[in-house]
């Protein structure tokens, strides 16, 4: 009985201690329930510490496990404030953010933030056959950009950006350095290999060679030392010019002058009919005052961006398969380009290759010396012809494969009901034809260049008909025009001799409806272009 009861209390005694050890580790779990209670996890942003490439603000959004915990953050030492919404970045930020929960605050969290503009380039890196004009482009406000071609890093002080963009006709490594306040600085790096396939019809330059050019070549042994000092004046801008040593006559140094002008069209700045002269008694030049349109500042600040432009109308132009299409197509993109203006007191500011290539505007000199320019930088021999064509004109005269002629682009350039049109009564011409209407200058040196082909000629490049009876011309106009509509071509153009133009005209006039509606074609109108050696017929249907 005793040994029963010793063994009972055994028993009590172990279940004793065994409470107690229980008891001891429950109140350490309640602690440690409460420990957690009273600090929260430490917050999280949604986006982690680095530099990011950016098109617009970035937002971030702020989070901690601990439930019904209070976020705060405070953006670069700024003091802290209490998250409600998403945050909005809007530059370099440093970023600091701790929880609060039961009263107790949770370990502060540091993220670190840099950002780069994103900047979006026209062109990608790699080879093209054509000059290009890279843009640069970003949603973001107020970044600016600079830039190198040479393979140099850009600083802000190397060219700046504008909304031209960067010209690049050359094999170039184009890097740009994107500028924001705030902002990292982002640098962009691109190559760009320019391989421009010529045609057969491409040579080297000569627009600034003037010893290839023909009224150069027509000169003898003194003029041509005298067109080389004049020249030289104009392209160093100089005040004027001491000829006493070639005792040469004011008249002939003034046709030298004009001459050289007729056929140097990038000296955009001369002025050549101002030019003056100092000369002794005997008629004999002592000094030559040059005359010029702009300042050499100004000029300076014209021609690189002349040259630009011109670069891409070349562009365009010598993507056409042959000398013709080449020809035609600076014909037309300079009639499709320019608006013409009549003469008056500023006619100089007019004249020149920069007014039709920057201002879209010019007459007949401006004209002339625009198609001179293109023909010139392809190796062809062209020049400016003056003279008397219903009053002082400019045309020119063009070499092709060896051949020469004569083309008025001026007075093709046409305008019928309010649209401009391309006449090809002036293209590529003989001398016998253009005589009729174009006089020359007596003074110009012309014996060598005689224009008697014809393979040039409108309708031997397009392969084309050049009636030269006019029933048979408007009967071809009738059946082409139905030819054309049933394909669902509206406009009809046929060619023919001058002296067909005028019963042409009449033929037309009596008849056309009528004789439209055999084939049971009703227009409402035509427009209607006429000229002397083409008619061009456009149908206005119902």
């Amino acid at each position: 009985m005793r040994k029963q009861a010793r063994i009972l209390w055994f028993v009590i005694i172990i279940c004793m201690i065994g409470m107690v050890g229980i008891s001891t580790g429950f109140e350490d779990m309640v602690a440690v329930v409460a420990e957690a209670a009273e600090a929260p996890a430490a917050p999280k942003a949604s986006l982690k510490s680095g530099t990011y490439t950016l098109s617009k603000a970035k937002g971030i959004t702020l989070s901690c496990t601990t439930k019904g915990a209070t976020v705060y953050y405070s953006l670069n030492g700024a003091g802290y404030k209490k998250y409600t919404k998403k945050l909005s970045l809007t530059k370099n930020s440093t970023l600091k953010i701790y929880a609060v929960s039961g009263g107790k605050k949770s370990a502060v969290v540091t993220y670190t933030y840099k950002f780069k503009p994103k900047v979006t380039v026209s062109h990608a890196a790699g080879s093209y056959d054509e000059p290009l004009t890279v843009t640069l482009d970003t949603t973001l406000k107020n970044v600016k950009y600079y830039y190198t071609l040479d393979g140099s890093k850009p600083t802000k002080k190397s060219a700046a950006y504008t909304a031209d963009g960067i010209w690049i006709d050359e094999t170039a490594t184009l890097r740009i350095l994107a500028v924001k306040s705030g902002w990292n600085n982002q640098y962009l790096s691109m190559n760009y290999t320019i391989e421009i396939p010529e045609r057969d019809y491409v040579s080297e330059s000569i627009l600034w060679d003037y010893t290839k050019k023909p009224y150069y070549k027509s000169l003898n042994k003194k003029e041509k030392e005298v067109y080389q000092e004049l020249y030289d004046a104009a392209l160093a801008h100089e005040e004027s010019v001491y000829l006493a040593d070639y005792q040469i006559l004011y008249d002939d140094a003034f046709v030298i002058w004009q001459m050289m002008s007729w056929e140097n069209p990038q000296l955009f700045w001369v002025n050549e009919m101002a030019g003056l002269g100092t000369v002794w008694d005997n008629g004999i030049t002592c000094e030559f005052i040059l005359g010029y349109n702009q300042t050499q500042e100004e000029a300076a600040k014209r021609q690189k961006k002349l040259e630009k432009v011109a670069a891409e109308w070349l562009a365009e132009a010598t993507e056409e398969p042959n000398l013709f299409y080449f020809i035609k197509h600076v014909h037309d993109k300079m009639i499709r380009t320019t608006g013409k203006k009549v003469l008056n007191n500023d006619a100089s500011l007019l004249a020149h290759v920069d007014s039709v290539f920057l201002d879209k505007v010019g007459h007949c000199a401006s004209y002339s010396r625009t198609f001179m320019y293109l023909c010139q930088s392809i190796g062809l021999e062209c020049i400016g012809v003056v003279g008397d064509a219903d009053g002082d004109h400019m045309w020119n005269k063009v070499k092709l494969d060896g051949e020469w002629y004569n083309l008025d682009v001026t007075w093709d350039d046409e305008e019928s009901s309010g649209t401009q049109r391309y006449a090809y009564d002036y293209f590529c011409l003989t001398d016998e034809e253009m005589i009729q209407d174009h006089v020359p200058l007596p003074t110009l040196r012309l014996d060598g260049m005689v224009a008697d082909a014809e393979e040039y000629s409108i309708t031997e490049g397009l392969g084309v008909p050049c009636y030269t009876d006019a029933k048979k011309a408007y009967k071809a106009l009738i059946a082409q025009i139905a030819s054309n509509y049933r394909k669902g071509e509206l406009v009809t153009r046929i060619f023919y001799e001058r002296s067909v133009a005028e019963p042409l005209g009449w033929l037309v006039y009596d008849n056309f409806y009528a004789d439209l509606a055999v084939y049971e074609i009703y227009p409402k109108d035509i427009d209607y272009f006429y000229g002397w050696e083409q008619m061009e017929i456009g149908l206005i249907m119902p």
